[in-house]
């Protein structure tokens, strides 16, 4: 807003596939415990995060790297929402009963440090407590990203779906800052780069996202608008889903 009122000055959205979330180790101790995992996808108030975080600007996530503008989209899969109560059962179910510690910082920007501390309001309606620990910046990659157990991460966009999916979350990728393992959901993203048939590949996919969102080691609530300033003497400046026009605005501008 500050940007916007000052003269000059142009401010233009773009809807990207990048986003802030958070990570539960699915390969250690508690968050090795599919119901663990459920129960936090389900104590956060997403619409809240969007409201109170992002100002209204963005896309309610489900747990997978592919936005809601993506074509490949998964808009037939259940979509995890705020449910205390629905939180309660599965924490419960999961056997654990502790404090949960999350890790976050500036690092891995500001809405990484917000989000949090909202998380922590949000779970504790379903009786989940969580001890927000606000790590220093420097650091922060190398001694908390995908080694602590629950972590604050996030992650630019990438060109296609399957660049992201493969990267975060296949077996054994270097990338894979939650350790999730699931040989269905391999055997899925594999499967799709070979189907030359489109809507047979999309379902691929689909099932890949259903995997991530009902098992995923990854809590992805909102995809935050990315805010791009701009002089107004730059003309024919045409936003799309990446930087500076999908990295193309110097084909395209002029200046009045």
């Amino acid at each position: 807003a500050l940007i916007g009122a000052m003269p000059g000055k142009q401010l233009v959205p773009y809807q990207g596939g990048q986003f802030v979330g958070f990570n539960m180790r699915a390969d250690i101790e508690p968050f090795n415990n599919a119901d663990l995992r459920m129960a936090l996808k389900l104590a956060i108030d997403r619409e809240d995060v969007l409201t109170r975080v992002y100002g209204g600007m963005g896309r309610i996530g489900n747990d997978t790297p592919i936005p809601p503008n993506d074509p490949l989209f998964a808009t037939d899969i259940p979509q995890n929402s705020y449910d205390p109560e629905k939180a309660a059962d599965y924490f419960k179910k999961s056997g654990f009963s502790g404090t949960l510690t999350l890790r976050t910082s500036d690092a891995a920007t500001a809405p990484a440090v917000d989000m949090a501390a909202l998380f922590k309001e949000h779970a504790a309606k379903a009786g989940i407590a969580i001890d927000v620990v606000r790590e220093p910046a420097d650091g922060f990659w190398t001694n908390v990203w995908g080694q602590a157990p629950f972590h604050a991460t996030v992650w630019g966009a990438r060109p296609t779906a399957d660049m992201i999916l493969t990267t975060a979350y296949s077996s054994g990728s270097p990338g894979n800052d939650t350790h999730w393992s699931n040989p269905a959901f391999d055997a899925a993203i594999t499967t799709a780069r070979g189907e030359a048939d489109e809507a047979k590949r999309r379902e691929y996919y689909v099932e890949a996202q259903r995997l991530l969102s009902s098992d995923g080691g990854a809590i992805i609530p909102v995809f935050g608008d990315v805010i791009e300033g701009l002089s107004t003497d730059v003309q024919g400046y045409v936003s799309g889903t990446q930087p500076l026009a999908n990295y193309k605005a110097a084909e395209q501008v002029w200046f009045a």
